[in-house]
């Protein structure tokens, strides 16, 4: 992987982008291409946050936000 690889955490519009597209019936590779995304983003994504019959993006969203670091520093 090269040095200075910056990654995205996927935003609540794009959330919302999945479960739309996702409703209507898009695959998965759909979906990543309009979101200018890697299919294997797309798919984890809604691997992780498909507890149930289908993808929620505010419960995602939710979930993300519960579990994300709160920018507290590293220790060294």
């Amino acid at each position: 992987m090269p040095m200075g690889t910056h990654y995205r955490h996927l935003s609540m519009d794009e959330r919302n982008t999945i479960d739309r597209r996702r409703r209507e019936g898009a695959s998965l590779r759909a979906v990543a291409r309009e979101l200018n995304r890697p299919v294997s983003t797309v798919a984890r994504e809604v691997a992780r946050n498909q507890p149930a019959a289908r993808y929620d993006a505010v419960a995602a969203q939710r979930r993300y936000q519960q579990s994300r670091p709160r920018g507290r520093r590293k220790k060294y």
